[in-house]
């Protein structure tokens, strides 16, 4: 799930009613933060008591959550449903818990439940498609994710499954730009690593690939892309033939590595904008790496964004362009990636 404890501060932030309520949450996060769990399911409840609010009571249910007790939780999240009013994240939580019970179309139901009430919330579209995926309905989850991106572009966890999903299709291109924004708006590092390995496996692939049989297999059309495939897909045909090109461009003799795919991916650039292509399908992905190139930070940016691909050549390379890196971290943290309704991504984008 996503981080709840930071979806939840910012939710108890919109409902503060004292300073005195905010000092209560903040002791209340530290006893959880240390896992000290039943001290902070006392603390709570004694401050439920005073304040009879019920974000002091939901807080028990995660707590519940994080020691694996579902019933507990599921005890509670009841409960705070029937008092009406429920938030997006009770409805998370709930199916969240249903579904770890074995539940599914308890599961279900309440996410569908909520998603009446909060047609956009991404958060409930990721939680449901896990549930279908423990279905092993992949199809219907993958495209429950593609809904949440649609409806939710700024809640990370749709991409974080869809990256996953795409990695082993015919559309391997759709994974490294689901994968790379994924990398820009997570802060859960240890996601964003397994990210990182899936883009970097991606590339060394093609790349081996190509070093073989002078391939490029970005999609399932590598070997013959037919006219009506073209139109039906006409961004993934145009990446694969700016690709096609670059790679005849590049050198790609030797052991396939991060600087390997760090020349090819500031080639691509080079040559889709010089080809005018990011005049016809705009992309957000393609406009953060131009800003990258501009600032000249492209580099430490390809290498930290592949990082988990080949940890002694990141090593070296974080030992010799020690400053670029600090130089593009410092940057980056100032600037994510910003994502709105207008340039969003998502694998239907531009189809006709």
């Amino acid at each position: 799930m996503k981080n709840l404890l930071l979806v939840l501060f910012f939710f108890f932030v919109n409902t503060l009613i004292s300073q005195e309520f905010e000092d209560y949450y903040k002791n209340a996060m530290k006893l959880i933060n240390e896992r000290e769990f039943e001290q902070a399911h006392q603390y709570l409840d004694s401050v439920y008591k005073i304040t009879n609010n019920d974000i002091f009571y939901y807080e028990r249910a995660v707590i519940y959550y994080r020691q694996k007790d579902f019933s507990g939780a599921i005890r509670i999240l009841e409960q705070l449903m029937m008092k009406g009013n429920a938030r997006v994240e009770f409805y998370q939580l709930l199916g969240s818990c249903y579904d770890f019970e074995g539940e599914k179309n308890k599961s279900i139901n309440i996410l569908n439940e909520g998603l009446y009430k909060y047609p956009n919330a991404g958060s409930l579209y990721y939680e449901l498609g896990v549930t279908k995926l423990g279905m092993q309905e992949r199809q219907e989850a993958a495209d429950l994710w593609e809904k949440g991106i649609y409806m939710d572009p700024t809640y990370d966890r749709n991409y974080y499954q869809l990256t996953k999903f795409y990695k082993s299709t015919d559309f391997k291109v759709v994974a490294l730009f689901y994968g790379e924004i994924y990398i820009n708006i997570s802060n859960d590092d240890n996601k964003k690593q397994e990210i990182s390995g899936i883009l970097f496996d991606i590339y060394e692939n093609v790349l081996n690939s190509y070093q073989l049989s002078g391939e490029v297999q970005f999609t399932r059309y590598y070997r013959d892309f037919k006219i009506e495939d073209a139109v039906e897909y006409p961004f993934i045909f145009k990446y694969n033939e700016i690709a096609t090109k670059v790679l005849e461009k590049i050198n790609t003799k030797g052991e396939i590595s991060i600087s390997m795919m760090n020349d090819f991916r500031k080639e691509f650039l080079k040559s889709w904008i010089e080809n005018e292509v990011d005049v016809f399908y705009q992309n957000l992905i393609i406009d953060f790496q131009s800003q990258l190139q501009k600032l000249g930070l492209i580099d430490a940016y390809n290498f930290m964004l592949l990082s988990a691909g080949n940890v002694d050549e990141i090593t070296e390379y974080a030992q010799t362009n020690r400053n670029s890196i600090i130089q593009f971290i410092n940057w980056q943290t100032k600037n994510r990636l910003n994502i709105n309704d207008e340039n969003k991504y998502f694998s239907q984008k531009y189809k006709p």
